[in-house]
């Protein structure tokens, strides 16, 4: 049991971490987990990864050695292997075949996965004559701006049946506020989103949308802001009072909060900013946090908040059915707007006698 969650953390690490990864650092962090691992490290690794136990040992050899490569460069020129996609030139034109038919999201990448899995694109990209590894298919899905985050949660049972529907809807909505230059916010946080939003908006959002008449909001299907949390929608209806703006929020579907953008976007690449650092006051944490780049323009904004939040606050049904919500007339539960409440005018009666 325990070797098994051992393989299921590494395989998890690996997912996360193999996207950002060139050849060296990828084989010298396979190198890592492999030799986290003990006995039988390396070919559990090889399973999981789809490399060879040769490049494996080449990492751990690395590793030992401390070896770098010429500035630059990984190898020397002219060496290793060619890519799958420049030795099978209609390999990519047939992958791109097989996904387009099970393609979520919008094709400017704003939301963009397949919900094929690898080893069944391996078994049909083999009927078209290619032979290759999931993990070579993975690597290429990647190229072409797809995200493979599998849905491993599962806590209500079963895939939903409108999974991918409510993926669709995200996008499309996501789609239209962009276009009319809306805010668009992902949020994952385990405790208090709606103060985390609010603190954005002052410091950032009103800034760099001045013109702001709604605000959208994708939030996973459970947790502190789940769909099913009286006190998030209590929450955002002080938001929506505050800004006076409308708040649009689609939550991800049940089992998929793993696919939240935020994951992908952001902590893998925070991951690898702070690895090997020791984190011991929260200041080298949000410094570290706030250090965050990448080559495609990712910047990050950190900020500690201190402030202290009560516990256990339980919201009545008079809140409820104050609070100025209409739901969308697809999947109403998961798709609601919430308005700033009517201010309803007093009419002050004469006296008369």
């Amino acid at each position: 049991m325990i070797r098994a969650a051992q393989a299921r953390a590494a395989r998890k690490r690996y997912r996360e971490m193999a996207p950002v990864l060139d050849e060296q650092s990828r084989r010298r962090f396979v190198a890592l987990e492999a030799q986290a691992l003990g006995r039988g490290g390396v070919s559990l690794m090889a399973r999981i990864t789809g490399l060879a136990r040769s490049t494996i040992y080449h990492g751990l050899s690395d590793i030992r050695e401390r070896a770098s490569a010429p500035p630059g460069r990984i190898r020397k020129e002219g060496g290793g292997r060619k890519k799958k996609s420049v030795q099978d030139p209609s390999l990519l034109a047939d992958l791109k075949e097989l996904v387009e038919p099970a393609t979520r999201g919008d094709p400017t990448q704003l939301l963009l996965w397949t919900s094929r899995s690898l080893r069944n694109l391996v078994k049909d990209l083999a009927q078209k004559g290619h032979t290759l590894s999931p993990t070579v298919v993975g690597d290429l899905l990647r190229d072409m701006g797809y995200s493979l985050q599998g849905n491993n949660k599962v806590r209500e049972g079963r895939q939903h049946i409108d999974r991918d529907a409510q993926f669709q809807y995200i996008n499309s909505q996501a789609v239209a506020f962009v276009a009319a230059n809306e805010p668009v916010l992902s949020v994952d946080t385990k405790r208090k989103p709606v103060h985390a939003i609010r603190r954005w908006w002052r410091t950032m959002g009103k800034k760099r949308y001045p013109r702001a008449k709604r605000l959208m909001i994708t939030a996973d299907g459970g947790g502190s802001n789940g769909y099913r949390v009286r006190l998030w929608k209590v929450e955002l209806q002080k938001l929506a009072d505050e800004l006076k703006l409308p708040v649009t929020v689609c939550h991800m579907p049940p089992g998929t909060s793993n696919w939240n953008k935020v994951e992908h976007r952001l902590f893998s690449f925070i991951s690898i900013n702070w690895r090997g650092k020791p984190l011991r006051t929260y200041r080298t944490i949000v410094q570290l946090i706030a250090a965050t780049t990448t080559d495609t323009g990712l910047t990050v904004r950190a900020e500690l908040d201190e402030n202290k939040y009560p516990k256990g606050i339980k919201v009545s049904d008079e809140q409820m059915a104050a609070l100025n919500l209409s739901r969308h007339a697809f999947h109403g539960d998961w798709n609601y707007t919430i308005a700033p409440t009517r201010k309803k005018a007093t009419r002050q009666k004469r006296a008369t006698n």
